[in-house]
């Protein structure tokens, strides 16, 4: 167990375990590792650059959606609830650049 696990039960762990492997092994995302005590942020700006890199956007409108991305984390505090639903706004929002 890691450090941070001293707060969490054994259920709770079972769980998390569960659901990161759920969007490892079946839905395709990379698990970036347990940020609990790490100086965390929202936003892991050299994975999206480099996602946005990949995709043949240009510098510019890289700055543009780091920032905006950033911002709104910012304004909403890292809520994951809030973060979805404007996470496809985010990203016509860079769609809409190109």
């Amino acid at each position: 167990m890691q450090s941070s696990d001293h707060r969490l039960n054994k259920a709770e762990r079972e769980t998390q375990n569960r659901v990161i492997k759920l969007f490892t092994e079946r839905l395709g995302y990379r698990y970036l590792g347990d940020k609990t005590d790490t100086d965390n942020s929202c936003i892991e700006e050299a994975v999206l650059i480099a996602w946005l890199e990949k995709r043949g956007y240009d510098q510019q409108h890289i700055n543009r959606a780091v920032e905006h991305a950033s911002i709104y984390a910012q304004l909403e505090h890292c809520a994951i609830a809030s973060w979805e639903p404007s996470q496809a706004n985010l990203t016509h929002y860079v769609a809409d650049l190109r």
